[in-house]
């Protein structure tokens, strides 16, 4: 996982890089709603959230590529593994501020040996082993942020959209007696997918 985060990372890096020279030769304006000075050069995220995109709690950094686009990646740690992402955000003012629209891929690293009390086909509740497989999905999502501080370039966000599994066995069952069919859609339930609810802190860096 360390590995796919770092190239995430250098990927954002490089492409901030390019997305700098671009800034410059067109001389930033800068919008009404952002502070005096020159643009954040990157944007350090925390958040948490069902389906979120790094996970119940984790550190993203987003990179803006113009005045109204970001590109984004991070990592953190879900009930179905550790979870990294990979995406990007368009908003419809200048200033990084306001609505966004976006979409990315995220992928989970999922859980081995993992048990639970579940229900079984015998109709008994009993505790069972289930490898938790990876699994991948792709999302579409809408945000509203806000501009906080004094210098208006640290924002607080909120998250709302729909993530679409691409991984179809989502768990394989190792140990114990069959689990019901009502404990296979509650464990499908609980897998990455459906819909997103993200709440988050984006610190502007200079």
């Amino acid at each position: 996982m360390k590995q796919v985060t770092f190239t995430l990372l250098a990927i954002l890096l490089c492409a901030h890089s390019f997305a700098q020279d671009g800034t410059e030769k067109s001389q930033y304006k800068k919008p009404k709603n952002e502070s005096s000075g020159r643009p954040p050069v990157l944007y350090i995220t925390t958040s948490t959230g069902i389906n979120n995109n790094t996970g119940l709690v984790g550190v993203g950094i987003d990179v803006p590529v113009g005045p109204k686009l970001l590109l984004g990646a991070g990592a953190g740690i879900g009930t179905w593994g550790d979870k990294i992402y990979i995406g990007g955000k368009y908003f419809l003012m200048p200033g990084h501020t306001g609505w966004a629209f976006g979409g990315g891929v995220t992928h989970n690293s999922g859980l081995q040996n993992f048990t639970d009390n579940l229900e079984t086909v015998y109709g008994n509740t009993e505790q069972v082993t289930l490898n938790l497989n990876a699994q991948t999905n792709v999302f579409l999502a809408a945000y509203r942020y806000w501009s906080i501080g004094r210098k208006r370039i640290n924002k607080f966000y909120l998250e709302l959209g729909w993530s679409v599994p691409l991984t179809a066995n989502r768990f394989d069952q190792t140990d114990g007696d069959p689990i019901s069919s009502n404990s296979t859609a509650t464990m499908n339930l609980l897998s990455p997918g459906g819909i997103i609810v993200g709440a988050g802190f984006s610190f502007g860096v200079r």
